[in-house]
């Protein structure tokens, strides 16, 4: 099984970490002042999506493979890419160096494998068509004043997340992202997963992240996956930034 193979579990970076458009019929909140809030998040990160439709960073990231059963490690596995990310499209990214168990590996041990579908929008134009959005409160999050926001899919599938989202009270950007798939395809038994966003002009950069999952399928695998990645260099990016075909 390739490095991030299996309906790409941190690919799902591409869905998270990009600006959201505005769909009020999405919205479910217990009294005004919670209809207020969100009202302000969605008119904030649409504006942010016009000006920066995509991002970039370069991650270091590590790969830990543990026997599910006893814990054993079994390998690890160091990697350095450079990912770029746009809205409505699956993250691209490049493998400059990679490691195994402290040794250096030929790139295409981790190089990702795209497959699957994206996940469904929780924003935008047809995101109430998937998603109903529920305003829990005021929170501290990691010692920050946030809104927390649940996100509760329609259906339950592998293509929609379920979770929290965590938006900063003062910048009203994003926070947090605390979740995982709704149900999971074949061969992932559990996937849990969270992604830190840094304050950047009050619109959330995504700066690191952690992924917990067992993957199973008879007489091929059975393992423990945890990968963990920070970023560097990370930016916004507008349209006209984006490479051509």
């Amino acid at each position: 099984m390739s490095f991030f193979r299996l309906a790409g579990i941190f690919i799902l970076t591409a869905a998270l970490a990009t600006p959201w458009r505005a769909a009020a019929g999405s919205l479910v909140a217990t009294g005004a002042a919670g209809s207020a809030v969100l009202a302000r998040i969605y008119a904030h990160t649409s504006a942010s999506e016009v000006l920066f439709p995509g991002h970039f960073s370069r991650r270091q990231i590590v790969r830990r493979d543990y026997d599910p059963d006893d814990g054993a490690l079994r390998s690890t596995y160091r990697v350095e890419a450079d990912v770029w990310g746009w809205i409505g499209e699956p993250d691209r990214m490049k493998v400059l160096q990679c490691e195994r168990d402290g040794k250096v590996a030929a790139l295409s041990e981790c190089a990702p494998t795209l497959e699957g579908d994206p996940l469904y929008p929780m924003f935008g134009e047809s995101g109430r068509d998937y998603y109903r959005l529920e305003f829990v409160g005021e929170v501290e999050r990691d010692d920050v004043a946030s809104y927390q926001i649940r996100v509760v899919p329609k259906k339950e599938t592998s293509r929609h997340f379920k979770g929290d989202l965590f938006f900063r009270k003062d910048t009203l950007s994003l926070l947090q992202v605390d979740g995982g798939l709704a149900d999971h395809p074949f061969g992932l038994r559990k996937l849990r997963m969270r992604l830190n966003f840094e304050d950047r002009d009050g619109r959330g950069l995504l700066v690191s992240g952690m992924s917990d999952a067992t993957l199973y399928v008879p007489l091929l695998i059975d393992s423990r996956i945890v990968t963990e990645f920070k970023a560097s260099q990370q930016r916004h990016l507008a349209a006209t930034e984006k490479p051509k075909e």
